[in-house]
């Protein structure tokens, strides 16, 4: 065992001093280049071309990297993700940075992803969180720090503990942080820095009933703005400071600045993001029907509906693409770093060969050690083919995920197209008796109009099933409580609904949550027409591994073998086969209680994320 020591050591001294003389890693370097041309590209907001750029780095990663190159591809990766609204995946991205960062010890690299996991806190609403993050952030940032490529820069920490402590409304807090990145941003010549901590503090100052202190940094935010030809900014300043003077009864001022912010609007529509686009337009809208401006109040909805509609159909269109990217990404690197170990062992192999060559009156100590080591690859190779073969079961269940969130994003066009096609025909027959018989043509704008409606309702209820943060009965409940709340008051009719913990905590699938809200809505609506209740309960359980929604009135009852049966009952039926389940009625006396019965895996949360 010590010969076979002492050849190892002997072999390792080589290595590293063949490296120490040799030339620069043309592998290092590329990932560097690839790294640089993402930030470039990041920083023109270019991030389809900026992830292109990581993808090949994350690639030439497998063959050799290091913790800071490794801390670059996955802080900026998580960044991009940021953009595009993938909180959750950005999420894990910028755990593993942080893990890379710790790694390699460096302050500056702590601080700013500790800056990036607070900021992304705060997008999914939880801003108590951010809060102790973005303080470790401002804790860990050096006095003199230099990093290889850009990271976050104090200015930008305290203007998002300022933006933190203005939502969970703590205006002194806000207004301190955010002073200070105004004259940090100031200091370090970042026009965009002091134009977005202008526009913070006027937040904070409206919040507060500032009205004139608001205006003062709105006007700054906007000149800031317009220096860097940021059209974007502008039209954000433009709603806040109408905003401003309408709380503050200075009707007529606001109306002008609006108007001014249309036409601002219509000049520079190429230059601003459809989300600015569409806050503006609500806005506005809000505005001009609180001064009774109808006409505009209503091109200002419309256009915001259609730029609604847009971002919806693109946002999940979008997601499925980049996460099919980066799936598709993880797996190639995956296969990469597979090969690289087999070359690497091939590579390993030919040098211990050449070593033994020189080395011949060791040779049986080389050849034991090279027993030795055979058997530790063999080792290794069999626990990488476990590995693999797990992460091939979870990507199969990750596509099934995909290929479901297809499937109602399918539905989602055929519902458009349909509500599209039927609107498309009501405004002909409208536009030719509007003159003949405008009664008529008033009708069938009420068909519109309620056709517009399920159509909408129908894309948030696909939309809030792919895309809720939690896929469990309690986010259903919640959603359930809504439309409950909003379909039952308006008639005077009480609604209560109780769910136990175990239903709480099962998980279900987003074709789940569907049909078991569709279902609830039919239930609800029905008892809300023909029962005459003045209440309705439901409550939702699990026994035995069975799902149970039960929907119940107090109303006139109805006996199910002497009623014809409707599109209703029809829609409920099939929304139960859809979980291979069934419906039950019964009668109360009085009043009617239908259930679904569905089979479910019932699981905790936590376990279905593991």
């Amino acid at each position: 065992m010590k010969v076979i020591g002492f050849i190892i050591t002997s072999f390792v001294i080589f290595l590293g001093v063949h490296q120490a003389f040799g030339k620069g890693d043309p592998v290092l370097d590329s990932i560097r280049i690839h790294i640089s041309a993402a930030s470039d590209q990041m920083e023109a907001f270019n991030f389809e071309k900026a992830r292109a750029e990581l993808s090949q780095g994350f690639l030439k990663s497998a063959i050799r990297s290091t913790p800071e190159l490794n801390y670059y591809l996955h802080s900026y990766t998580a960044e991009i993700l940021y953009y595009e609204g993938l909180f959750d995946k950005a999420i894990q991205y910028a755990d593993k940075a942080m893990h890379f960062a710790q790694e390699k010890n460096d302050s500056l690299l702590i601080a700013s992803e500790y800056n990036l996991l607070g900021l992304l806190y705060q997008s999914i609403n939880k801003s108590e969180k951010s809060v102790p993050l973005l303080k470790k952030s401002l804790q860990w940032y050096p006095a003199n720090g230099t990093s290889l490529f850009p990271v976050s820069r104090t200015y930008q920490i305290h203007s998002n503990l300022g933006q933190c402590y203005f939502e969970l409304k703590d205006y002194d807090a806000a207004a301190k942080e955010l002073h200070v990145s105004l004259l940090l941003a100031k200091e370090a010549g970042s026009g965009r820095g002091q134009s977005i901590a202008a526009w913070a503090l006027g937040k904070v100052k409206h919040a507060g009933n500032d009205n004139d202190s608001a205006l003062w940094y709105f006007n700054v935010a906007d000149g800031i703005a317009a220096a860097a030809d940021d059209a974007d900014a502008q039209l954000v300043n433009f709603q806040e400071i109408a905003t401003v003077y309408f709380s503050s009864g200075k009707k007529d001022e606001a109306l002008a600045k609006i108007r001014a912010g249309i036409n601002f609007l219509n000049n520079n529509e190429n230059k601003i993001g459809e989300v600015t686009r569409r806050e503006f337009y609500g806005e506005a809208a809000r505005i001009f029907l609180s001064a009774q401006q109808l006409p505009d109040a209503l091109e200002m909805q419309t256009r915001q509906r259609k730029i609604d509609s847009t971002i919806q159909v693109s946002s999940m269109r979008n997601s499925v693409e980049t996460l099919q990217q980066f799936y598709a990404l993880d797996s190639e690197l995956l296969k990469r770093q597979i090969e690289n170990r087999q070359l690497q062992q091939t590579l390993s192999q030919e040098r211990k060969i050449r070593v033994a060559a020189t080395l011949i009156v060791l040779l049986i100590g080389i050849v034991l050690f090279f027993v030795f080591r055979n058997y530790r690859i063999r080792q290794k190779q069999q626990h990488i083919e476990s590995a693999n073969r797990m992460t091939s079961l979870q990507n199969q269940k990750t596509i099934e995920t995909l290929q479901l969130r297809e499937q109602l994003s399918r539905d989602l066009h055929d519902d458009i197209g349909a509500a599209l096609s039927s609107i498309g025909v009501y405004s002909q027959v409208a536009a030719k008796h509007l003159d003949g018989n405008p009664q008529q043509s008033k009708e069938i704008l009420d068909k519109i109009q309620a056709s517009t409606y399920r159509t909408m309702e129908a894309m948030n209820d696909i939309v809030w099933a792919i895309h809720s943060r939690k896929d469990n009965g309690e986010e259903l409940t919640s959603k359930m409580r809504n439309f409950a709340a909003e379909r039952l008051a308006p008639s005077g009719i009480s609604f209560s609904l109780t769910a136990s913990e175990a239903f709480n905590a099962t998980y279900l699938s987003p074709d789940a949550k569907r049909n078991l809200l569709l279902f609830f809505k039919e239930a609800v609506n029905n008892a809300a027409k023909y029962s005459g209740s003045k209440t309705v309960d439901c409550n939702c359980d699990v026994q035995n591994g069975l799902i149970v929604v039960a929907v119940s009135d107090k109303g006139v009852g109805f006996d199910r073998n002497t009623i014809k049966p409707g599109t209703g009952m029809s829609t409920m039926e099939s929304r139960a086969n859809g979980l291979h389940g069934h419906i039950e009625f019964e009668n109360n006396n009085p009043g009617t209680t239908v259930k679904l019965i569905a089979p479910v895996l019932v699981q905790k949360q936590t376990d279905n994320q593991h």
